[in-house]
């Protein structure tokens, strides 16, 4: 009787103690900005080091912008595009190596729709939308023609050939998911990454699931669906943020290599995973994609859903979406 007794007064002091560190969880939230994008940041946890924790935060992003910004001539990325050196090979961060295996190998699965090796054509349609204005498509080819391949070698290597590299597609999802992985070391469960199109969801403390908008293409600060999940990466690419109008034509940032002006399949889509990488880099290939090629790649792999906004009366979800809903 006495064991059963201190058993049970055990178990109440486990559950209590339980239950009192879920009530005395303190939120805590700080925003970022890197790859021009505000970075929202909430953690739920009982830690008082989350300063140190928010400093580490900062230094992750920090790291993978100076990575892979284009455009810095202080970015690694930057010296692999322009660098004017006669040596044959480059030995390049573990990480910018990780990024450029995955973009080779998604160029491949998605028949070249999705290629990180097109810079100079996306600067030529920047410098045209500083100037409301629209590119010569002759100047556009010739731009793409002139870009030199991406060639991987082993044991983070790759040859020196001057390529024109972006890495736009990829690196907000590939540091937001270091920066998950971070926060979930310091057992930190509950909390939300949100990078624009790019959100990670944890574990919530006092719900089954969070709930996560996605934002409607048509109308300003509303959405179109609301989708409830814990654990998984939720990450839409869309025509409805970053573009601008010519004539009245709408011409968004996300360019069909093909064709080399921007893709119009769809005004957006979103894809859940439990990666922000794969979740990145699946946005952006089935926008591109016509529709029966992007929903034969989503449908062929595991703990992956897409959602497809063509117009309010026009959109199409994966056969697994419905979990989330």
């Amino acid at each position: 009787m006495k064991k059963i007794l201190a058993v049970i007064l055990v178990l109440i002091f486990v559950i209590g103690t339980f239950l009192f560190t879920r009530n005395t969880l303190k939120e805590y939230n700080k925003n970022f900005f890197y790859m021009d994008t505000v970075i929202n940041i909430k953690i739920k946890t009982n830690k008082n080091n989350i300063d140190n924790i928010f400093n580490d935060i900062d230094k992750i992003y920090s790291k993978y912008q100076k990575l892979t910004n284009y455009y810095d001539k202080e970015s690694i990325l930057y010296y692999i595009n322009n660098n004017t050196d006669t040596i044959d090979t480059l030995e390049i961060d573990k990480d910018l190596y990780e990024m450029l295996k995955l973009a080779n190998t998604w160029n491949n699965k998605s028949n070249g729709k999705f290629n990180v090796n097109i810079g100079k054509v996306l600067e030529i349609w920047k410098e045209a939308r500083d100037n409301n204005s629209l590119p010569n498509i002759d100047a556009l080819k010739e731009a793409y023609n002139s870009i030199n391949d991406i060639v991987l070698l082993e044991n983070n290597k790759i040859k020196n050939t001057n390529p024109s590299i972006d890495l736009g597609a990829i690196a907000k999802g590939y540091a937001s998911e270091k920066v998950s992985k971070y926060i979930e070391e310091n057992d930190i469960k509950d909390y939300i990454i949100n990078a624009g199109g790019n959100v990670i969801v944890g574990t919530p403390s006092n719900k089954d699931r969070y709930s996560i908008g996605i934002k409607d293409p048509e109308k300003t600060n509303s959405i179109f669906k609301t989708i409830y999940g814990k654990n998984i990466s939720v990450v839409t690419s869309g025509s409805y943020e970053r573009f601008y109008e010519v004539d009245g034509i709408r011409y968004s940032h996300i360019i069909d290599p093909d064709t080399l002006y921007p893709a119009t399949n769809f005004q957006s889509v979103t894809v859940i995973s439990s990666s922000s990488t794969l979740s990145d880099i699946l946005s952006t290939t089935l926008f591109i994609l016509p529709l029966e090629d992007g929903l034969n790649i989503v449908e062929n792999m595991p703990n992956v859903e897409a959602i497809y906004y063509i117009d309010s009366n026009n959109i199409i979800k994966t056969k697994g979406f419905e979990k989330y809903e």
